[in-house]
């Protein structure tokens, strides 16, 4: 950490110790751990672990007259107007099912929904669909969970789904404070250059005691068989830690694990994936006679146990670890506490933008090639689609966030889309059924995982 002639507060994180932090190209996104100088990285607003049985809201204290998001019903819901007026847009929200206690994530898709997401979240017009409970124009709504034993979770991100991203490039200004660290004031802040850090936002910052990156423990992929179990060997993992599934990949290519069609895999996907006694146990639960699926798997440095309260140290130096923390952590802070850790690996953003319909090629279905940097490892990649001007179906201003391919009650919704990456040719397909709407936008957001 230290301030960069030109740029102004920066702080590297390298993968390897050979590497040199100043001199490493910092388009050499997967040798960087953390590296702010010119890359924003994945920030969450939170992880919300709900409660299926009863109606809960959020943020805590909201009721059902000022809630941002609510669990009701097994659905989930985020209020577009108060969420808009909450965080200034509409984020990105993923949406995963869990088991409680032990965080085992299940993901399952069927055909009798046309092999549609059960995570996604959207609003559009009132459709006579059960999925979108009858459809709800106020509410972005999420579909319902196929198993009664597990839980939704809400992911909420700061990438926005309803307007363009704006990264804040700035240059350093003489006078700025570049680093706040007072624990009576409870700051604990690196500003990004142009940005005084005594005063700035949490999206001013590189680190922020009310924001903090997300933060990945392992990743990988592995194939899994119909109706087996694969182990994958992790070491000193929490018990609690939570695994994000985040693609499918078949013949070579990664899918969007928001949208697999049934002309992309198997008819049926379902799979589950906990941690068990340091080990990642990885099962596919479809018969024996489906298709293999390989699945891209994240492992982050999260739990559902929330943060802890004290007076515990802000800058932490283990034996094998530097970590900054929250002030008012306890002296045995949990994930929740940790604002960044030399030994964590944060997903930068190495591409993002704004595709409109008139950049896709086709008729019914259209479809963009997406050239992205070269990645060793492959990446995250969050997306929204939101529809210009109305139709039968949808209003000016709906979203479909996170993907969503949806062909039951008389045929596929407008804009549903899916995508697809090929690491060979460093490109990511998006693929868009729009029914021959050709009024829309679509926002992509492509994270690298660091090795």
């Amino acid at each position: 950490m230290g301030k960069k002639p030109g740029v102004g507060s920066v702080i590297k994180i390298m993968a390897n110790n050979a590497d040199d932090p100043w001199t490493t190209p910092n388009t050499d996104w997967e040798k960087f751990r953390f590296n702010s100088e010119n890359t924003d990285y994945c920030y969450l607003h939170d992880i919300v672990m709900w409660d299926p049985t009863v109606t809960s809201y959020y943020p805590a204290g909201r009721t059902s007259a000022d809630y941002i998001l609510k669990c009701e019903g097994r659905y989930v819901y985020m209020h577009y107007a108060r969420a808009l007026a909450y965080y200034g847009y509409i984020p990105i929200v993923q949406h995963r099912m869990f088991l409680q206690p032990g965080n085992a994530a299940w993901y399952y898709t069927v055909p009798s929904i046309g092999s549609g997401c059960g995570y996604s979240m959207a609003r559009i017009k009132p459709a006579a669909t059960g999925e979108y409970n009858g459809g709800n124009a106020t509410n972005l709504i999420s579909t319902y969970a196929y198993n009664a034993d597990y839980k939704p979770a809400s992911f909420i991100t700061k990438f926005p789904a309803n307007v363009d991203y704006n990264s804040l490039p700035n240059s350093p200004v003489a006078g700025h404070r570049a680093v706040v660290i007072d624990k009576n004031a409870g700051k604990v802040r690196v500003a990004k250059p142009g940005y005084d850090a005594l005063t700035a936002t949490p999206d001013q910052c590189i680190i922020h005691e009310q924001q903090r990156p997300i933060s990945l423990l392992r990743y990988g992929q592995n194939t899994v068989a119909g109706a087996t179990t694969v182990i994958v060997p992790l070491g000193d993992i929490p018990a609690n830690a939570i695994v994000l599934i985040n693609g499918i990949n078949s013949a070579g290519r990664l899918a969007s694990v928001s949208a697999p069609r049934n002309s992309f895999l198997v008819p049926s996907i379902a799979f589950s994936a906990k941690i068990v006694g340091g080990d990642l146990e990885l099962k596919n639960l479809n018969g024996s006679g489906t298709n293999p699926v390989t699945l891209l798997w994240h492992i982050l440095n999260e739990d559902a146990s929330g943060s802890t309260v004290g007076a515990g140290k802000i800058v932490e130096t283990l034996s094998d670890e530097i970590r900054i923390l929250r002030p008012g952590a306890g002296a045995a802070p949990k994930p929740a506490d940790v604002l960044l850790s030399s030994k964590g690996k944060y997903m930068p953003l190495v591409a993002y933008g704004t595709l409109n319909a008139a950049s896709f090629a086709g008729s019914s279905t259209r479809t963009y090639d997406l050239t992205i940097p070269a990645l060793n490892n492959p990446p995250t990649i969050l997306t929204a689609i939101e529809k210009v001007g109305s139709n039968s179906a949808m209003n000016d201003g709906d979203l479909l966030i996170d993907g969503f391919y949806y062909f039951a009650f008389g045929g596929a919704l407008p804009l549903s889309y899916y995508w697809v990456y090929d690491q060979p040719t460093n490109k990511v397909t998006f693929t868009v059924a729009n029914s021959n709407d050709t009024s829309w936008r679509l926002r992509y957001y492509v994270l690298a995982s660091p090795n």
